[in-house]
Formats: C-alpha cells, sequence, structure tokens
C-alpha cells in the first residue's frame, strides 16, 4: 500500500527502541521505513494486485470514528520486552534481533468509544465530523503564453470554515481552487492542509473531496454505486459502506434514488448525489467548484439553504467557486472577492458589502451593482461636484479639488422633495416592478445613467422626472485612479 500521510500515522516503540514500528490507522496495517517491514508491505501490494486477499495482510487496528485508540505491544526477542502503548516511553527490555522480533510481534488494539455523541446531528454515530485548516502562502500559477492566472495569493482558511472565493470569468478562482485539489501544479508558493505541506501530494491522498459543475457522475453506475465508489477503491468493508451511503442519502432526501442511473435523474437530483459522494467520504476538506450553475433559479436556491444547512451539521472545511455574488453573500463565511488572478479582499460577507476596499469589490458585490459618479471635491472640501451640476454634501475634510469617484447604491438612492440638499433631478427612462420594490433606470445630468431601487404604490412612468438623493451615511469614497476605497 502506499505510505499514509501523516495525519494517519500513530507511532508505537517497544524494548529498547530497536523495534519501532508505524501503525496506518487509515488502511489498518503496518507501514515502516525498516527493510524487513518494507517487504512485508511490498507482499502486500503484490497480493492485493494480483486479488489474492481484499483485506488487510496484516491487519492491527480498524478505521472507527469517534474512538481513542490506544496499542498495546508483546514482543519476544531473545530477552523480554516490556509492553508499551502508543506514545509512551518503554521502560528496560533487551535489543534483539529485529527479525526475529518482527516475527514475534503482537498487537492488541482497544478501541475505547467516546462518550460524547458527534456534532453531525442526523447522521449516524460513525460519522466523523473532521476539518483541516488550509493555508495558501504566495501561490502563483503561470500558464504557457505567460499567462498569470493566479498572482501571489495568500490566504488563510480556519478549521471549518466556509469560504467562498467569487469573481468574474478568468479571474483565477477554479485554477486556485484546482491547486488545492491537486488538479493542477503550482508555479510557486506553498498550499497547506492542515499541517502538511501538498504541493507534490497526489489529490487522492490530500483527504480531499470535490464536488464538479457538472457532477461527474458515472453514466452507467447507480447513484449507491457512484457514491461508494471511492469507499470501494479504499476497499473498505461493505456494511460500513452501506451505512455510510445511507445515511448521506437520507441527509441529502435521496433515499430513493439510490437505485437509479444519472439518465434517469433530473439536474438537482445529479447534484445531491454528487455531494453525498463526497460526503461519504468523510473528507478533511470540501471543494466546491461552482456546483449549482447548471440549475435553474429557484432550484439553485434550493440547493444553496441545503449547502448551508450541510455545512451546519457536517462543520468541514469547505472551499466554494461561484462567479454568483448573491451565493457568495448567502453561503460564505468569509468571501474572497478575485480578479485578473489577484484577491481583492477578504472578509464576512456583510463587511465586504458595507466596506468594499475597492471600486471594483463595490461594483461586483451586491444586486443590482452600485452607482457611480466621477467627480472631485469642491474647494472647500466638504462637498463633491460632477458634471451637470451635480453636488452633494461630504463627511468631514477632504483635499480640495481631489478627483475622486462617489459610490451608492441603488437601494440607498431615494425620491426627495425638489429643493432638497444633495438632490439632483433625473429623467425615468422604464421602470421594472418586482414586486414589493421596483426598480427605476434613470437619466441623470452629465450623461449618467443611474439605477434607484425604492417602494412605490404606482411606478414612475416613462419621461417623468425625479428628484433624487444619495443616503449620506451610505455613500463611498473612491479615488479617481488605482478606485482605492478612502475612509
Amino acid at each position: 500500500v502506499p505510505v499514509p500521510q501523516s495525519q494517519d500515522i500513530r507511532w508505537i516503540t517497544g524494548g529498547d527502541g530497536d523495534l519501532r514500528l508505524l501503525i496506518d490507522a487509515g488502511h489498518g496495517q503496518i507501514v515502516d521505513e525498516d527493510a524487513i517491514l518494507r517487504l512485508v508491505e511490498s507482499l502486500d501490494d503484490l497480493l492485493h494486485g494480483v486479488g489474492f486477499v481484499t483485506g488487510p495482510f496484516f491487519p492491527v487496528v480498524e478505521n472507527q470514528s469517534f474512538a481513542i485508540m490506544s496499542h498495546t505491544i508483546t514482543a519476544r526477542t531473545k530477552g523480554d520486552i516490556p509492553r508499551a502503548s502508543c506514545g509512551e516511553k518503554p521502560q528496560g527490555g533487551t535489543s534483539g534481533d529485529v527479525a526475529s522480533a518482527f516475527v514475534h510481534v503482537r498487537f492488541r488494539l482497544q478501541i475505547l468509544h467516546m462518550l460524547a455523541a458527534p456534532r453531525a446531528t442526523g447522521l449516524p454515530d460513525h460519522y466523523t465530523c473532521r476539518m483541516a485548516s488550509v493555508q495558501l502562502e504566495a501561490v502563483n500559477k503561470i500558464f504557457p503564453g505567460n499567462t498569470h492566472a493566479v498572482n501571489d495569493c495568500s490566504l488563510d482558511i480556519g478549521d471549518g470554515e466556509f469560504v467562498v472565493l467569487v469573481g468574474p470569468s478568468g479571474c483565477g478562482k477554479s485554477t486556485l481552487l484546482r491547486m488545492v485539489a491537486g488538479l493542477e501544479d503550482l508555479t510557486s508558493g506553498t498550499i497547506r492542509i492542515g499541517d502538511r505541506v501538498v504541493n507534490e501530494v497526489a489529490p487522492k491522498n490530500r483527504d480531499i473531496a470535490m464536488v464538479f459543475q457538472n457532477y461527474a457522475l458515472y453514466p452507467h453506475k447507480t447513484a449507491r454505486a457512484n457514491m461508494e465508489f471511492a469507499l470501494k477503491l479504499r476497499k473498505m468493508p461493505r456494511a460500513m459502506r452501506d451505512e455510510r451511503v445511507k445515511a448521506a442519502a437520507r441527509q441529502l432526501g435521496i433515499e430513493e434514488l439510490l437505485d437509479r442511473r444519472p439518465s434517469q435523474m433530473s439536474g438537482g437530483q445529479q447534484q445531491r448525489v454528487a455531494l453525498g459522494r463526497a460526503l461519504v467520504r468523510e473528507p478533511s476538506c470540501f471543494l466546491f467548484d461552482e456546483p449549482l450553475s447548471n440549475l435553474d433559479a429557484k432550484l439553485r436556491n434550493h440547493m444553496r439553504g441545503e449547502l448551508k444547512e450541510l455545512h451546519r451539521t457536517v462543520a468541514t472545511t469547505s472551499i466554494y467557486v461561484t462567479h454568483d455574488q448573491e451565493e457568495a453573500m448567502t453561503l460564505g463565511d468569509r468571501v474572497v472577492v478575485m480578479k485578473d488572478g489577484v484577491i481583492q479582499q477578504v472578509g464576512p460577507p456583510l463587511d465586504v458589502y458595507r466596506h468594499p476596499a475597492n471600486r471594483f469589490v463595490a461594483g461586483f458585490i451586491g444586486a443590482p451593482a452600485m452607482n457611480f459618479i466621477e467627480g472631485r471635491v469642491n474647494a472647500a472640501g466638504d462637498g463633491f461636484q460632477a458634471e451637470g451640476g451635480i453636488e452633494i454634501p461630504l463627511d468631514g475634510k477632504h483635499a480640495a479639488g481631489r478627483e475622486i469617484v462617489l459610490g451608492v447604491r441603488p437601494q440607498h438612492l431615494s425620491p426627495v422633495a425638489e429643493g432638497t440638499p444633495g438632490s439632483f433631478p433625473a429623467t425615468v427612462r422604464f421602470s421594472e416592478p418586482l414586486g414589493e420594490e421596483t426598480d427605476v433606470t434613470l437619466d441623470a445630468p452629465g450623461g449618467l445613467e443611474l439605477l434607484l431601487r425604492q417602494c412605490f404604490d404606482t411606478p414612475p412612468e416613462a419621461g417623468s422626472t425625479l428628484h433624487v438623493a444619495g443616503d449620506a451615511e451610505n455613500l463611498h469614497r473612491f479615488a479617481a485612479g488605482d478606485g482605492v476605497r478612502i475612509d
């Protein structure tokens, strides 16, 4: 079997230290750098490869969650070697021939189940709420032709956190996710999952589960077979596979779909199966690559709620990629806004919405998009002036004559009485009733096009004039050149 990763390994020592073994809890067998144990490992690999055996060749531990594993060793060599438990320094003992010691090694495993119930409410007792932090340090990806898809990105994702990478097409968010998954090589930088650097670790050994945009289900397999496929590759016992699949199906409401093939399911049902396939693996990190983009609007909203509830239940570290800022706002504990391969801002959704770091973030986060008015600070430094005679008071003092961009969201632009300070006239181009609210597109002085969203008993008629003003407490100021926020 392949040498397991560090989090799967338990050290066991015996005697005077000559006998040092590694226990692979994930695969249930011994691995070690000792030549004799490497031989056993190669025999194990050979016997599995030819199909002679299906279980561990030298089983020593069963992979059970929510268990504290205490191992004791009894070994006989030319002298007596006292028992030593995991991590315990052995007392006394004599050194002996390692080969002889190995032949007579006897393992006793004790599994003490924890009294506390698992956090995953609604899931069976065996379900493991596993988490791992993810760290990106100065990650770069340059494709042939000097295309810098990801540019010096650094990001810390905490245990159990749901982080959403959001940005327009081509911003590098999916490339960044694929590098975390191991599907793209890094040009430079470091990626850590837990305490491991995974730059050179194969995707299958990163302890992650990925949900793709196109579901990626095997068309000839049933939902049950798709969900348990990765577990069969791990040689997990059938009973445990069945338990995990049934638990995930119950959690996702797809129990009646387990014997159907993908062609017999709707898009939403296929996506649930894809989620279930990731869920049964009990990974330390979920990766979602625009999983809802192929669904219609109503189903997308429903699945968004299911994903949020799933994360609340399972509490596994998750990285989610989307171009839909509404998904980013509703799902993420934090959102990461990207543009041209560069991280623009990281923070809780409402902080990013209320305090955008620059003009790009302000225009991208929030629906409808923010209105922008270009102009300059007046001579007194306490007001904003734009073409067409627009004058808007500003809080505080600003550099006189400085060119700035004023931002106001459609929800913060309101019709007011003529002559109200900071107001200006605008002509209604058309109205779009949305039910409780109405979007009104306005032609403002200086050739500006503005959008206003408010409640109207009767939507304004095209060609009519409204006097509008922005909410002074919700005006955003940005530098005219680089668009950086001005506080």
